[in-house]
């Protein structure tokens, strides 16, 4: 587990997928997001069970919970590149009374502090979209 100021990063369970399913399908969450489209609860399912083990190979999904243990998004480094020691982020707060507080912020600072201090990687990207004033 990796501690913030406001958050706690923790490997995704089983057990979050209902979360995870009411926000990929709801359009003022996912509108910031690459992936835009509706998904079942079993291609949910399937996507959280086809995540690979945490690594630096294949980078890593953790699921983003408040101090209090109220888990409200997830964030990820994916498109590891090992030899370029590069990893591209996606970050999602589904739950959105806890937007515009800070959480996202420091769910990024906390995973980049392990990015590039303990998985030694030299740049992290991410991309955003001009009409989303909180990136």
């Amino acid at each position: 587990m990796l501690q913030g100021q406001q958050v706690r990063l923790r490997a995704v369970e089983p057990e979050d997928l209902e979360r995870a399913y009411k926000w990929i399908n709801d359009h003022d969450v996912t509108r910031y997001l690459t992936a835009r489209y509706p998904l079942s609860r079993a291609d949910e399912k399937r996507w959280l069970s086809e995540q690979p083990k945490n690594d630096l190979g294949a980078g890593v999904v953790l699921a983003i919970d408040t101090n209090e243990g109220e888990h409200i998004g997830n964030l990820d480094l994916h498109r590891t590149k090992v030899d370029d020691r590069t990893a591209h982020l996606g970050i999602m707060i589904g739950e959105k009374e806890y937007w515009s507080n800070g959480y996202g912020s420091d769910a990024i600072i906390t995973l980049l502090r392990f990015a590039f201090g303990e998985m030694n990687l030299h740049k992290v990207s991410l991309h955003v979209f001009a009409f989303n004033p909180r990136a």
